[in-house]
């Protein structure tokens, strides 16, 4: 079991005294906490990394792991371009996931260790920066795309094997078994009971609410209206910060002018 401390100040104050404050107790109170607490933790927490945006996304035609590749790779990549935005996360659906199943008796046969597996792995995959492309006005940077691309290419990910004399080439398909499918499903995201994807939105800490919302809402408009959504799909608001703080501003507006009526009417002999 592991706990989340969290701790306030008051409205306008500092809160590094008043974390300083809860780290002293909880270090006070560790020696007392049973054994089967895990570590507890102390952060602090900005209102800003709160969502501004959210909406769920469903389709009849797009289920499981294509609902979720689709708010993945499309969705995400459009409405990180909008201005304001911090980031996009999307929770729920089904994700694609490479497994490699190893077979000890022959990677012990071959004399390749788990670590050396691994090592190659994530040496491989990775992309690697590409320098600047010199020029008179400007100095672009590139990169080198280096991840792997499909399955395919990691069972042809290759190994050299055997002593120094004679060394030989095998490839990790000939110890591994490499399966293009998806991971176990742990995040489940439904809506009126039907499987959903959820897309969240965080702005950046300085920018307006309200136009970071109607940027992302002008964004799909335009994707949809350019055809890359599926017909069937529908995209369900479920947040919208904006919608309170407007209802807040004519709030304002009206008691504003309702105030003013009535000191008009006052005044009036």
């Amino acid at each position: 079991m592991s706990s989340i401390w969290t701790c306030t100040s008051v409205r306008g104050g500092n809160i590094d005294p008043a974390l300083n404050d809860a780290t002293v107790t909880l270090n006070r109170a560790r020696s007392s906490l049973p054994d089967t607490v895990g570590q507890p933790r102390l952060f602090k927490f900005d209102p800003s990394q709160l969502p501004v945006y959210e909406m769920a996304l469903t389709s009849s035609t797009l289920q499981g792991v294509d609902l979720r590749v689709f708010a993945d790779q499309e969705l995400v990549r459009e409405l990180n371009t909008v201005d304001g935005v911090a980031s996009v996360d999307v929770s729920g659906g089904v994700q694609e996931e490479i497994q490699v199943n190893l077979d000890p008796r022959r990677l012990q046969a071959f004399g390749l260790g788990l670590n050396q597996v691994i090592s190659a792995l994530d040496e491989r995959n990775q992309d690697t920066s590409g320098g600047r492309i010199q020029g008179q006005e400007a100095e672009p940077l590139t990169r080198i795309t280096g991840k792997f691309q499909s399955a395919e290419e990691i069972r042809n990910l290759m190994f050299e094997v055997g002593d120094g004399t004679r060394p030989r080439q095998v490839y990790l398909r000939d110890f591994a078994e490499v399966i293009d499918g998806t991971e176990e499903q742990r995040v489940f995201v439904t809506l009126n009971g039907q499987p959903a994807v959820k897309v969240s939105v965080q702005k950046q800490p300085e920018a307006n609410t309200i136009a970071v919302v109607d940027g992302v809402k002008r964004r799909l408009e335009e994707r949809r209206q350019s055809g890359v959504f599926p017909e069937d799909l529908i995209l369900n608001a479920t947040l919208d910060e904006s919608v309170f703080i407007r209802n807040s501003i004519q709030n304002v507006a009206s008691a504003g002018l309702t105030g003013a009526g009535l000191a008009a009417m006052t005044l009036t002999p």
